[in-house]
């Protein structure tokens, strides 16, 4: 019985080493590897004593995905450079550069939070949402690669949010 468990053991830990180990390295190499786009978002601040200060994010012109049925949506690009996803399907696109969405049943991107420091989000939280809030021009950099998108930085006029809120400061 014993000669039995021990390589269970060794079994199951090695699983749980690489279970997270690969995820780790599919993020990383998304961001080294894969392509930039400019997603424009809409923010709110909600506050959640399990998960912490994170700003919530919608990425703007994808109301229309939300409603049609299909897991995989194309990213197209504006006049301006920012991308949207202009279609969504639900087989696989064979050129292009695509997201996977987070929903089985219909499109929804795999982007909604971003996490910031505890100490920086009281401040965030006025900026992002005071009264000069609605000449700002808030957006995220994603990279994606192989229907996978990884949050590179929040930005706000070009600005990561991080500086940004040390130029305010």
């Amino acid at each position: 019985m014993k000669k039995i468990l021990m390589p269970l053991l060794i079994l199951t830990i090695l699983i749980q080493l690489f279970v997270p180990s690969y995820i780790v390295f599919e993020k990383y190499d998304t961001l080294k590897n894969g392509r930039e786009y400019k997603f424009e978002i809409e923010l709110y601040d909600p506050y959640d004593a399990f998960r912490g200060r994170y700003v919530s994010l919608t990425v703007k012109r994808d109301s229309f995905a939300y409603n049609n049925n299909g897991i995989y949506g194309h990213i197209g690009l504006d006049y301006d450079g920012f991308a949207y996803i202009d279609s969504v399907s639900k087989t696989k696109p064979s050129s292009g550069d695509y997201v996977k969405s987070i929903s089985s049943t219909h499109f929804r991107m795999p982007i909604d939070r971003y996490y910031t420091d505890e100490e920086l989000a009281p401040e965030m939280e006025n900026v992002l949402f005071g009264v000069n809030s609605n000449k700002l021009r808030p957006y995220v950099i994603l990279r994606v690669k192989d229907g996978k998108a990884v949050i590179k930085g929040l930005y706000i006029d070009g600005i990561r949010i991080e500086d940004y809120m040390d130029k305010t400061s």
